[in-house]
């Protein structure tokens, strides 16, 4: 099974629309090697160059982005990184361009086993001072509750595919993570929580506040504790909550850490009364409908929930993790 979209998927992709054409542009825009740094749109752009080569099964740019690709472990790369987190905003665009172009043009034996072992690198390479006392992205990813947190986990569920069974984790252990941070009680452990009063429930604290949940009468379902809190005056609960692009900016790596693992059988779409699509519904209800580069997020939940019907605008931009959804996804 391909990693995020397969290959038949792609090649029935429509062309001549606005959402098309914001692919071509975004790869026709590729260029140098990867850079793992969380301002840069490179990610993107490589991955829309990938989603053009298979749509139109164009070998030379397949192979421009492969060559692209297997120069990502270097050292230089990942010491301009600096932490965990520009890594994980970037990394996981890169992994599933890589399976897709896989897939898509037979890659070598030989590509692939230096493309793993760039992967592997990456994701256990030690930067000190992360979040949460973490200093790798395998550590982020299992220990961080904020946004942090969320990037890590996709990226590290991407690289878990990606190596199988010789990840340096095990993909059980990370969805078993994801699913307690939505708000499954599965006696993960791990998620360090800050001590911010927006948590409905103290005695079991999640990433996304249960269903029906309430604090002080206001209904505080589908909201993020640990992205809330960063309100300027609101570290702890005051109602009416502030706006935060805290919140959308989380769910960038959560809802594609989400799909890979429901994907692969790791977690169920719905898992804690569908949390995931609750943390979309809340930000609507709240009046804080995705902005700028998130606004491709609510295409992305009305995909893997089709009833939802969330309010769309067209995605100009894509986010910093992967992006296309009202294209591809």
């Amino acid at each position: 099974m391909s990693m995020w979209i397969d290959q038949k998927t792609v090649l029935a992709l429509p062309e001549g629309t606005a959402a098309s054409k914001v692919v071509l542009s975004a790869a026709a825009k590729m260029s140098g090697p990867p850079v793992l740094d969380d301002d840069d749109a490179h990610n993107t752009n490589l991955y829309a160059a990938a989603l053009v080569a298979t749509r139109y099964k164009d070998k030379v740019l397949a192979k421009k982005v492969e060559e692209t690709l297997l120069a990502i472990g270097t050292v230089n790369i990942l010491d301009d990184a600096k932490k965990p987190l520009r890594c994980c905003r970037q990394l996981a665009a890169y992994i599933i361009s890589y399976d897709m172009l896989r897939e898509a043009f037979a890659f070598s034996g030989t590509s692939q086993k230096k493309f793993k072992a760039a992967i592997k690198k990456i994701i256990t390479f030690v930067y000190p001072g992360g979040h949460s006392g973490a200093n790798t992205i395998v550590e982020t990813a299992l220990w961080s509750a904020n946004n942090h947190g969320t990037m890590a986990r996709m990226s590290l569920a991407a690289a878990c595919i990606l190596l199988g069974s010789d990840s340096p984790v095990d993909i059980k252990e990370l969805a078993r993570c994801h699913a307690q941070w939505c708000g499954e009680m599965n006696g993960y452990a791990g998620l360090k929580y800050s001590d911010t009063t927006w948590h409905a429930d103290p005695a079991n604290l999640c990433g996304i506040n249960r269903k029906g949940a309430k604090i002080s009468g206001q209904l505080v379902d589908g909201i993020q504790p640990e992205e809330q809190r960063r309100v300027k005056g609101q570290t702890n609960f005051k109602w009416p909550p502030g706006k935060t692009e805290y919140v959308w900016g989380a769910l960038q790596g959560a809802l594609v850490a989400h799909q890979l693992l429901v994907r692969h059988g790791k977690v169920k779409l719905d898992v804690a009364d569908s949390a995931m699509l609750r943390a979309c519904q809340s930000q609507f209800r709240l009046g804080f409908p995705p902005g700028g580069d998130d606004v491709g997020l609510a295409h992305l939940a009305n995909k893997l929930w089709p009833k939802a019907n969330l309010p769309t605008t067209p995605e100009k931009k894509p986010c910093k993790t992967l992006g296309f959804f009202e294209y591809a996804a």
